[in-house]
């Protein structure tokens, strides 16, 4: 449960509480706990992540709590109101706006291969690279439902949505890699993940097409396929990507 909370004093927040009995067993609950605490100290360093300000827990009542800065407004964008807010998702942008510019992509998919890599060096993976888990706070794209972070040399449960996730399956780095390329597939081209690797009709008239090349390359000459989504290549296109672009 997560919900918006304001003080005309200070910036708006988000809190969310997890409970005991939304779990079949302690381990996952715990796991996820630990996840939660182990990111908060990266958060509060490092400002391409979403800022844990407080992780705590009532073990008597049964659950565990975070407090967070708060997604934009996808309509309001930086001007909140609890009581009509809708937060401010890739999902939501994609689907107001159809095919996002490449240039814009471009800055995103560099933001985003810095988040990971930050938390691959921490030992930690998130475990649902999609649209809806990735929110703008103040225009910047973050990973969300940081709950959902964990160690990746430890053994978790299956979570992931089908499209995002690769053949070998989530709770790796590449899964993130993997999950990644295909929002990156489906703002460039305006098409869903499941299309992959069809591209749109008429891109060779899109008017950014020199930098939506630097998302894409055509192999072969009767279906060219993004190279943004395979489980290795998107790895070293991201890499490439940031490398390119610092």
């Amino acid at each position: 449960m997560a919900s918006a909370e304001c003080d005309r004093r200070v910036p708006c927040r988000e809190k969310k509480i997890v409970r005991r009995s939304h779990f079949a067993e302690e381990r996952p609950y715990e796991r996820e706990f630990a996840g939660l605490r182990q990111f908060a100290a990266i958060s509060l360093k490092e400002t391409r992540q979403l800022t844990l300000l407080h992780v705590g827990r009532n073990d008597a009542a049964g659950y565990f709590y975070c407090v967070m800065e708060l997604a934009d407004d996808a309509r309001r964008r930086t001007e909140i109101d609890p009581e009509d807010y809708t937060p401010a998702t890739l999902r939501e942008w994609h689907r107001e706006q159809g095919r996002i510019p490449a240039e814009e992509v471009i800055r995103i998919g560099c933001d985003l291969s810095r988040a990971l890599a930050s938390l691959y060096n921490h030992g930690l993976v998130h475990r649902d690279i999609k649209p809806s888990n990735i929110i703008l706070v103040g225009g910047v794209p973050k990973l969300a439902d940081v709950g959902l972070i964990t160690s990746f040399r430890t053994d978790s449960t299956y979570v992931g949505t089908e499209g995002y996730l690769p053949p070998e399956g989530p709770g790796k780095p590449a899964a993130g890699i993997y999950g990644l390329g295909k929002v990156l597939y489906e703002l460039s081209t305006g098409l869903d993940r499941i299309s992959y690797p069809l591209l749109p009709p008429g891109v060779e008239n899109y008017p950014d097409l020199r930098h939506w090349q630097e998302l894409n390359v055509h192999q072969g000459r009767d279906q060219p396929r993004p190279a943004l989504a395979g489980s290795r290549g998107s790895g070293q296109a991201s890499s490439r990507l940031v490398a390119d672009h610092k």
